[in-house]
């Protein structure tokens, strides 16, 4: 059964459109050979980044939504590790929010469970 992931994946920022489309297109090729299916693709763009990664201080972020097999998933972080370009990428679980929700609401109703009743308070003159 498929699970639900996300890869933020950082690239050289040195590179031309037409080498990072090559890195992209390496990507999807991973995932492709994961039988992954691709559900979001953001288009990949140039950002500062907080913190130096591999001696860059920009990085062309890459961002991808996927459903694939989850003994798939360390083949192919170790894949994109060894990619030449990719400075650094993470692969990400995404929760299904029926399951968060559930989580949620049960976590509420021990909360309320778990709370001692108030103690009653008797008025002046009883």
């Amino acid at each position: 059964m498929q699970k639900a992931y996300e890869a933020l994946i950082f690239i050289k920022p040195t590179l031309s459109e037409e080498e990072t489309a090559a890195v992209t297109s390496k990507v999807k090729a991973y995932l492709a050979e994961a039988n992954a299916v691709i559900t979001q693709e953001d288009k990949p763009e140039k950002k500062h980044i907080a913190f130096k990664v591999a001696k860059f201080k920009e990085a062309i972020h890459y961002y991808i939504k996927f459903s694939i097999d989850p003994k798939s998933v360390n083949e192919f972080r170790a894949k994109m590790r060894i990619t030449e370009n990719i400075i650094r990428g993470t692969v990400i679980r995404i929760e299904e929010k029926k399951k968060k929700a559930k989580k949620e609401e049960a976590e509420k109703v021990r909360a309320a469970e778990e709370k001692p009743a108030a103690p009653e308070v008797k008025e002046a003159g009883e």
